[in-house]
């Protein structure tokens, strides 16, 4: 099943280079700037002309299932990128009741692979070091060398390789009680954003995607508009991105915040949603592949969660509307 939403959005101003690979995150060099063209991807395809419909799919919290990533690839094998908004791996043991499978399986896929962390994650993958009282602290300032994909940090942005598309990301989630600290944070606490990770996504303005594992406050009606977190209103303002992509409540909503279109995405096993851009950067479409309709991955992946198999919602803002089954 498909919701779907088509209309004309402008290009976004992009500035300066990204600090983070648009293919691997393990070797951290600057890649092509707008403007500078590669006529294919990683696995030969080709990319096409300036005026090329380029589509992205955006994939909510994964857990360790990572089948339904795969599935979105096979439904969408022309996609120039995968976007993730944390919560890649089950994070603690036993918290799952499906296997919690290998996150290097993210380096097999052809595209780019952009994400954030979330809270639950296998913190072992990051950079860490021992403090003098023995503690484990994670740096969080530059990627471990086992993280798959392109990791993206807070203050950092990656570009859609042979595209203007810019993506910029916050990871992590909110803690009253740690936002003001400094970092590193120890042990698993390294799950929180900080105000020195907010304050430094204001390096890359206007954006064409924001990823952020946390929603925030008002983003929708119902729970995700409750539990969403004040200082990212803020931040969503401040930045005006095209797209804001968020995870970590488990729900689908969709709604329009002036020139922003936020999308609450459930877990991957209930669907992603697919962004239809210019190559220039323009947002032209969105749409929603809903796949709880089919039971592929409800009892293997909801049993563990204590949810209900089917993706819940809040009201749909920007004028979507149910399209039916999409051919697979």
């Amino acid at each position: 099943m498909l919701f779907r939403s088509d209309f004309t959005e402008r290009a976004r101003p992009w500035e300066g280079v990204s600090t983070s690979p648009a293919t691997r995150a393990d070797s951290l060099t600057a890649i092509e700037p707008p403007g500078i063209v590669r006529e294919t991807r990683a696995d030969g395809r080709r990319i096409g002309t300036e005026t090329e419909r380029v589509t992205i799919l955006a994939i909510g919290d994964v857990h360790g299932l990572y089948e339904p990533v795969f599935r979105a690839l096979r439904e969408v094998p022309d996609a120039a990128a995968i976007l993730q908004v944390g919560d890649l791996t089950a994070g603690k043991p036993g918290r799952e009741t499906h296997v919690d499978g290998d996150p290097r399986v993210i380096d097999g896929i052809a595209i780019p692979f952009i994400w954030v962390h979330g809270n639950h994650e296998h913190w072992e993958l990051f950079s860490a070091a021992r403090g003098a009282d023995g503690t484990r602290h994670a740096r969080l300032m530059t990627p471990g060398p086992r993280l798959p994909g392109t990791h993206l940090w807070a203050g950092t942005h990656a570009y859609v390789p042979g595209t203007n598309i810019g993506v910029v990301g916050l990871p992590g989630n909110y803690a009253p009680s740690w936002y003001s600290e400094t970092k590193p944070f120890p042990g698993d606490r390294c799950r929180h954003f900080n105000r020195d990770d907010v304050d430094a996504m204001a390096r890359h303005p206007y954006p064409n995607v924001l990823l952020m594992h946390e929603a925030f406050r008002g983003q929708a009606p119902g729970r995700v508009g409750t539990m969403g977190i004040p200082v990212l209103a803020r931040l969503v303002a401040e930045l005006q991105p095209a797209v804001v992509l968020t995870g970590h409540h488990h729900l689908f909503a969709a709604q329009r915040h002036g020139p922003t279109l936020a999308i609450s995405l459930p877990p991957a096993w209930d669907g992603y949603a697919r962004l239809v851009f210019r190559r220039s950067g323009a947002l032209i479409s969105w749409e929603f592949r809903d796949f709880s309709s089919d039971d592929t991955f409800g009892e293997q992946a909801t049993r563990g969660l204590g949810r209900r198999h089917h993706v819940e919602r809040a009201p749909i803002g920007v004028g979507a509307r149910e399209i039916g089954r999409a051919h697979v």
